[in-house]
């Protein structure tokens, strides 16, 4: 610090030496012109021809220096100085123009005038956050909840003949095997087998009656404060796993809904005296595997908590997170796995165990099996696929791992990935995003020149959900 300060006494005194021309005066009448200069520079909005002459060029330059900085940075070579993304500019002369060729149906019009990009939207929130997404069948269709939970939320079907609004649902979601869909209303969960077959209600939860620990509240009846839906998934069964800020519970048709999370001692702890009360969940998350028997769930303030169903009897296992929070769960069938993802900013991570290993657990004799899938990224959506797993990150990243916690590739889309879901084929590739992009990315081909990723994939379509505009397909 000393010689730091010296360099710089040095410097001002070496300066001061100098002969000083006196500054010029500006007029009123300039301070003011330059004053209207400055500021048509910052507003000033590119013609629809300039923006459409500068989009593809700039982006497919920018594209192929940013892949090749981040090559020669995992080949431990010096990268140089980071590519930067010249359309900031851009940005609302080609949503406009895109949102007007989506209204007419030219979605392959607007592809090819303006290839989709996150980049040149990257310091504007466009439209609210794709808090879920999922295929509804092979042909396409995909369901989507605009919104988290502390957000007003939306939910529509989209397809390739248009954005199809779903009036009154809450929420969406699905069992793990595909067969079981459900729309949250604000009286009711509607289960069908099948998207469009008819549904039947289930009851929401309207007070705690705690699976664990139910003796700690006694004969009181606490009533649920706001509901803040996280997510709705259908069990095999007659059952529905619903997650919420306020808890997370198993809804029924024809009973009262029973509290799985938190435990019925923190509900009693946290209520005290009061005869209503909100948890405030932060965090809350809950996933099952395929055949219903496993169930992983927690929030910010617990451990990873496993159980596993035999009948009527349920067994539960505790599992220190690798990081400090725990924040999402996803298991992958079809190599009996389960991955559990935790966070603390830089020291986030994501530890994947065997179902057979915790089983064995529950039988007393189980050994650590334990992969670290990732010690550095903050995951916030999870998949599987094929050999392993999707990772989706706070930073827009898609980070392909296998079972053995080997990178495998990756695709970087830009915001905060939310949600991830994968075809049945396992070709494609659904991912929702904090900044309102909903992207679909196909696997195979070559390695894209249009998007950043060391992968062979390319993207297939694109929604974007806009305040300016509403829902948009690019």
């Amino acid at each position: 610090m000393a010689s730091t300060t010296k360099a710089g006494s040095r410097a001002k005194k070496k300066t001061s030496a100098k002969k000083k021309t006196p500054a010029k005066k500006k007029t009123p009448a300039k301070k003011k012109a330059a004053a209207k200069k400055k500021a048509a520079r910052v507003d000033a909005v590119p013609s629809l021809a300039e923006a459409e002459a500068r989009w593809n060029r700039e982006g497919r330059d920018y594209m192929h220096g940013i892949n090749r900085f981040l090559d020669r940075i995992y080949a431990e070579q010096d990268p140089g100085p980071e590519p930067k993304d010249t359309r900031g500019d851009l940005w609302q002369p080609v949503l406009d123009e895109v949102a007007r060729l989506s209204a007419n149906g030219e979605h392959a019009e607007a592809r090819r005038r303006f290839r989709p990009a996150w980049e040149p939207f990257a310091e504007r929130t466009i439209g609210p956050a794709i808090a879920r997404a999922f295929y509804l069948d092979d042909d396409g269709r995909i369901a989507v909840r605009v919104g988290q939970a502390h957000q007003d939320p939306a939910c529509y079907v989209v397809d390739d003949a248009g954005v199809h609004p779903l009036p009154g649902v809450l929420d969406i979601g699905r069992s793990p095997d595909r067969r079981y869909f459900a729309r949250v209303h604000a009286d009711r969960i509607d289960v069908s087998d099948g998207w469009d077959a008819p549904p039947v209600a289930f009851r929401l939860p309207t007070h705690y009656k705690p699976v664990y620990e139910a003796a700690a509240l006694g004969d009181r009846t606490i009533a649920i404060g706001r509901l803040g839906l996280e997510s709705v998934t259908v069990w095999p069964d007659e059952r529905v796993l619903l997650v919420t800020t306020t808890g997370i519970f198993v809804c029924y048709r024809d009973k009262d809904a029973a509290l799985l999370w938190p435990t019925g001692a923190r509900v009693a702890e946290g209520a005290g005296n009061d005869d209503r009360w909100d948890a405030g969940l932060s965090y809350a998350h809950a996933a099952l595997s395929a055949d219903g028997r496993h169930l992983a769930f927690g929030d910010q303030d617990s451990l990873h908590v496993v159980m596993r169903r035999d009948g009527a009897d349920a067994k539960t296992l505790t599992i220190n997170p690798v990081s400090e929070y725990p924040n999402a769960a996803c298991f992958h069938d079809a190599r009996g796995l389960v991955a559990l993802a935790s966070c603390h900013f830089a020291r986030s991570g994501v530890v994947q165990h065997a179902l057979a290993s915790i089983d064995a657990h529950f039988a007393g004799n189980g050994d650590d099996d334990s992969v670290i899938l990732t010690g550095v990224h903050w995951v916030s959506a999870m998949a599987a696929r094929d050999e392993g797993w999707i990772l989706g990150d706070r930073n827009g990243y898609l980070w392909h791992v296998d079972a053995a916690g080997t990178t495998t590739g990756y695709v970087h889309l830009g915001s905060t990935c939310l949600s991830l879901d994968v075809s049945t084929d396992g070709q494609r590739v659904l991912a929702g995003m904090f900044a309102g992009h909903l992207v679909e990315l196909g696997y195979g081909g070559q390695r894209p020149i249009d998007l950043i990723s060391n992968m062979k994939l390319a993207e297939r379509r694109r929604w974007m959900f806009t305040d300016r505009h509403g829902p948009v397909r690019w």
